[in-house]
């Protein structure tokens, strides 16, 4: 029904050419039925943060073995769907510790990174003024390591 909603505001304002065949649910938080509904609603892929070896976490009800594939970078189809994990979060780290993470990545054909943009407006609780700063050194470093900017439905 939320996402439902989403796309009637979507829709409200723009085409339905707008809406994406991809997207992130909060906190991953989602059951195998709920996966069901949001394909039945035109979502092909979905995009999460499935933890690490240490701190390993089976988001969207998927189980631990294809949580652990995510984990080390694979996209996964299960049933319908496609899934894939984040790399990494960019308002969670500053941006020593954003270079030195994609340095140690540079063997992955893809990496996957993400924002919360609320962290751009000075009248949020945790506003970050060098926000702008580390995004377009993240970029910086991702087009110098050859990679190239896709949105998640392009590539599955």
């Amino acid at each position: 029904a939320d996402c439902q909603r989403v796309h009637e505001e979507i829709l409200r304002f723009a085409t339905a050419s707008n809406l994406a065949k991809t997207t992130t649910i909060h906190w991953c938080q989602t059951t195998e039925e709920g996966v069901r509904a949001l394909y039945d609603l035109g979502v092909e892929g979905l995009l999460g943060l499935f933890g690490n070896g240490e701190n390993p976490k089976t988001s969207y009800s998927l189980a631990e073995d294809y949580a652990k594939e995510l984990r080390q970078g694979k996209t996964l189809c299960i049933g319908d769907v496609s899934f894939a994990a984040i790399t990494f979060v960019i308002n969670n780290y500053n941006q020593g510790e954003i270079l030195a993470k994609l340095d140690g990545l540079q063997e992955r054909d893809t990496l996957k990174v993400m924002i919360h943009e609320q962290y751009f407006y000075p009248d949020y609780d945790s506003y970050q003024p060098d926000f702008e700063e580390k995004l377009s050194a993240c970029f910086a470093r991702l087009t110098d390591m050859g990679y190239q900017s896709r949105f998640f439905e392009e590539v599955i």
